[in-house]
């Protein structure tokens, strides 16, 4: 039971995380489309790369499945 109780609250979490991450590209990009500086657009873009990033390696993380079993205490 405690297993899939962590599994259901693992996977929830990795997608609103997911979603977070997207809110915040599309965020950064509506704000870059209304810089006019090379360089802050260039530093804008970026953040978003990093952002992308992190939803590249929690995408990862969801396809790894479930974590490990725990040890039994």
């Amino acid at each position: 039971v405690w297993r899939d109780i962590l599994l259901s609250n693992r996977e929830e979490l990795i997608a609103q995380s997911i979603e977070f991450e997207q809110d915040t590209i599309d965020f950064y990009e509506f704000l870059a489309s209304f810089l006019d500086d090379p360089r802050a657009v260039e530093q804008m873009r970026r953040i978003i790369d990093q952002e992308r990033e992190h939803v590249r390696q929690l995408e990862a993380v969801r396809a790894e499945g479930a974590p490990p079993e725990m040890g039994s205490a």
